[in-house]
């Protein structure tokens, strides 16, 4: 989605196409990873509206009241017997077996949609389901206004009583979404103007229902480079998009790989006597503050000559080729050799980045115009300060990062991924919840502290991370300079000091009343003694 942005005079218009087409990979619609989707079944199951063919019917009510929802919102926006509902018809027609091509998982769970016999109910549910969706997220005009402004964002009246629900079924499940080509030729048909892309109307509704739910701020996003003709495969594709964290919070590579034997030697036998520990340890004085220099060059071991080392403790994801060396007048070709990087632990919990590292944690702020950050995967660290969005958690929390986290593992980057991991482990116990409501990072809405350590430890259960990948895991440079801050002992002694004595303003006064005592008992004690001092006789 290179260049298409989410505004209201900068979406991308997708091409019709035809029914020879293939999908892409980024258009398939599949099921979670089954042992993924075994930790709780629940979380990628419709409870109100099933939609695709994956899921024929919710468990939460009867067979006919979403059909009857269904062709209540196809009837208000495509009228029965108009003309404008049989050329919609003759396109979905035409998209059949493109669309039909983006469920490969279908033959596991509906195989009866396949067969040649069900071709008109298959289309029947496009039409049906589309149409549902497109009118909860976007305000049609009846017939006799669709000369006017045309349509608005914002849940129509067909779904109003159930709008929570309802955005969970059609918004946050993975398996329960229509192919956005689908729903742009609907929304073609519906407001009569092919100009006029479903990307404008929709982004619009998703934006503000992501802000409500503090997971985003209101500000337009760029979409991410993808190879599906600048536009999202789906509705989760589209929310995806805007979780994504903004380029100042994504991995940088800023680590140095320095080769000690790729410095140019003008006299082979004087680079051969070099000592490999001196350049090393000149590497090290040249990056390193004073502060950890002793303790880098006695952890550091001595490398020897023509051995890679590396400074910055982010782990690089690019080796440098060791340029070729001339010996004797023969042109020595050396292989290249990959670079080693650290490899990152657990993160440790909030209290202990707090107790260990004299950690501050602070809020940052969602908002359309000054808002500090676009969105709640917006976490850096600034000096001794983590910067965090707050974290709105309930039940629709975990069932929307879950299914996040299954979109994600056929992608490159995996943003959600990351965060989850990172926040399942910073809270830990109770404990560390507590510490971060009062810091303003996380806001929950469940029975106790306790129920939100559970969400997350379940949330990460059977996913996999290749968390030393900066591509994969764009918190791990954070991860690293928060170890060093961990492994400073003056650091230890802060936060030690600030969480007896300063963790609270009772503990902060109490504290600065014994400081000011002692010191008023220490004057009053060196003034007797040199008031007896001076009374002495001479």
């Amino acid at each position: 989605m290179s260049g298409g942005e989410v505004t209201s005079n900068g979406a991308s218009n997708m091409q019709a196409a035809g029914a020879d087409d293939a999908p892409k990979e980024e258009v398939l619609i599949r099921m979670a990873r089954p042992k993924l989707r075994s930790v709780d079944e629940s979380q990628f199951t419709p409870l109100v509206v099933p939609i695709g063919p994956y899921h024929p019917r919710a468990p939460g009510c009867s067979s006919q009241l979403p059909e009857e929802k269904k062709q209540h919102a196809a009837d208000k926006v495509l009228r029965p017997g108009h003309m404008k509902r049989a050329k919609t018809m003759d396109e979905l027609n035409k998209l059949l077996a493109k669309a039909k091509a983006c469920y490969p998982d279908l033959s596991a769970r509906n195989s009866r949609l396949l067969e040649n016999q069900n071709r008109q109910e298959f289309v029947q549910m496009l039409l049906h389901d589309g149409c549902y969706v497109l009118s909860f997220l976007v305000d049609y005009k009846s017939a006799s206004d669709e000369a006017g402004s045309g349509p608005g964002p914002g849940p129509g009246p067909v779904v109003m009583r159930e709008e929570n629900w309802v955005m969970r079924d059609t918004l946050f499940l993975l398996e329960n979404q229509v192919p956005w080509f689908v729903l742009e030729k609907l929304h073609h048909c519906i407001v009569g103007n092919e100009d006029r892309s479903v990307l404008e109307d929709l982004s619009l509704c998703v934006r503000s229902l992501l802000k409500d739910r503090l997971h985003t701020s209101g500000r337009p996003r760029r979409l991410p480079a993808s190879a599906s003709d600048d536009v999202p495969s789906t509705l989760l594709h589209l929310v995806h998009a805007y979780f994504m964290p903004t380029e100042k919070c994504r991995t940088k590579k800023e680590h140095l790989v320095l080769d000690v034997a790729s410095e140019p030697q003008s006299n082979p036998a004087q680079g051969a006597t070099r000592s490999p520990s001196r350049s090393l340890h000149r590497i090290i004085r040249r990056c390193c503050p004073p502060q950890l220099r002793a303790r880098r060059s006695s952890s550091t071991s001595t490398a020897a000559q023509g051995e890679t080392v590396v400074v910055e403790e982010s782990p690089p994801d690019i080796t440098e080729e060791v340029p070729p060396t001339a010996a004797q007048g023969n042109t020595v070709v050396q292989p290249r050799v990959p670079s080693p990087r650290r490899r990152m632990g657990r993160w440790r919990r909030a209290t202990e980045y707090c107790r260990y590292g004299n950690v501050k944690l602070k809020r940052l702020h969602l908002a359309d115009d000054d808002g500090e950050a676009d969105s709640v995967l917006d976490v850096s660290l600034q000096g001794r300060t983590l910067l965090m969005p707050c974290l709105l958690i309930d039940s629709a929390t975990w069932t929307l990062l879950r299914n996040l986290m299954a979109l994600e593992e056929r992608m490159d980057r995996r943003p959600v991924t990351a965060y989850c991991v990172f926040m399942s482990q910073l809270a830990g116990k109770a404990e560390d919840v507590e510490l971060l409501q009062r810091a303003g990072v996380v806001q929950h809405f469940l029975g106790n502290d306790g129920e939100v350590v559970n969400g997350f430890a379940d949330l990460c259960r059977e996913v996999v991370l290749d968390v030393d990948s900066p591509d994969e895991n764009y918190l791990n440079p954070n991860w690293n300079k928060l170890q060093e801050l961990c492994q400073s002992k003056w650091n230890n002694f802060r936060g030690f000091f600030r969480e007896i004595h300063c963790d609270n303003d009772v503990h902060f006064f109490a504290f600065v009343g014994a400081v000011l005592l002692f010191l008023f008992q220490l004057a009053q004690v060196m003034l007797a003694g040199f008031s007896l001092h001076n009374k002495q006789p001479k």
